[in-house]
């Protein structure tokens, strides 16, 4: 379902400072005085920008105190990213179930933003930042939904928690739109890059669907956010097996990455999300580890594949069912890979 503008009026939107940022943040040539100017007002978020750029993270370890300096120092998509972050952080300390919702989006909205920042370290260097807020931004529609509808949105979270894939179905049943519906929405009212409202729309996509993307350079953080989004699967979802799936299959086809490769970046994202936790004063310890998340993940692989034997045993192939499990069947190659 398509979200009207006149929706908006009961869609809560990112704070004035945030959009402001996000539009010079489609501007390369933007000064840093400008982006000085639109922090300004804002002075917790000032201080807590000053105090990010003054950590030893950012290579400086001591106090700053200078706003252009520190966005010089930082330069302007790492102070968007930054300041959007924080901003998104906010709501993550409500109590109650409303509140333990926001925390999981929040958790996820870091994983797939570093994952989406680590993947570009690999094939755009010099955008990671703007990979980082991209994949920040891709579950802007769940927290706008759980502000404006949370007992409807608590609803589906839960029925979709076991099968990520079908969540937008089921949004569209209880809800009456997706959460996808609600980001592009939000970004085209942003006035946002195209690329970026691309990114949301095939973030599930096929193989084929990710290549036919408008350019080259709109592929590389279209394929990013893909595979973020399946990175997000494997640390936020209980179907981790058929995240795993679908990681190792785009890290082998869109960024030629073996399967030491992809557990190398799984691990490294779970890693650089744990050291961020302070800055951005999140509880992680219900966060997994990397060998509890791919023991589970290969035991639900190997059920997949158990399920789809059992299947080939009862002559599904004369209705055509076995085309449907190609990706599983190519994953009894990558589970025969995870086991040596």
């Amino acid at each position: 379902m398509p979200i009207e503008p006149a929706s908006f009026a009961r869609l809560p939107s990112l704070p004035a400072v945030a959009v402001k940022l996000l539009q010079l943040f489609s501007n390369p040539d933007v000064s840093l005085g400008a982006v000085a100017d639109v922090l300004r007002p804002d002075p917790a978020l000032t201080a807590r920008l000053l105090r990010a750029a003054s950590s030893a993270e950012f290579g400086v370890g001591r106090p700053l105190t200078d706003t252009r300096r520190a966005v010089q120092m930082l330069g302007t998509r790492r102070v968007t990213s930054l300041a959007l972050s924080f901003l998104l952080s906010d709501d993550a300390t409500r109590p109650g179930p409303v509140g333990e919702q926001y925390r999981e989006i929040w958790i996820r909205c870091v994983v797939q933003a570093v994952a989406m920042e680590l993947l570009a370290a690999r094939r755009a260097r010099g955008a990671e930042s703007e990979h980082f807020t991209v994949g920040l931004l891709l579950e802007i529609g769940a927290l706008a939904l759980l502000r404006s509808s949370p007992d409807e949105f608590l609803k589906a979270s839960a029925a979709a928690w076991a099968q990520p894939e079908r969540r937008e179905q089921i949004e569209a049943e209880i809800i009456g739109c997706t959460q996808s519906d609600v980001t592009v929405a939000l970004f085209r009212h942003w006035r946002l890059p195209t690329m970026m409202t691309e990114a949301v729309r095939l973030r599930r996509g096929t193989i084929i669907d990710l290549s036919q993307s408008t350019s080259a350079s709109h592929r590389v953080l279209i394929e990013g956010a893909a595979m973020a989004t399946w990175v997000g699967d494997y640390f936020c979802t209980g179907d981790t097996g058929n995240a795993l799936i679908r990681c190792l299959e785009l890290g082998e086809m869109l960024f030629r990455m073996g399967v030491s490769d992809v557990r190398g970046l799984l691990s490294d994202v779970h890693a650089k999300v744990l050291a961020g936790a302070t800055l951005f004063n999140t509880d992680l310890s219900r966060m997994e580890s990397p060998d509890a998340l791919m023991e589970r993940a290969k035991t639900q692989m190997a059920e997949l594949l158990s399920r789809l034997q059992e299947a080939q045993g009862e002559h599904v192939a004369e209705a055509g069912m076995l085309e449907e499990h190609e990706p599983q069947r190519r994953a009894a190659r990558l589970m025969a890979a995870l086991a040596n």
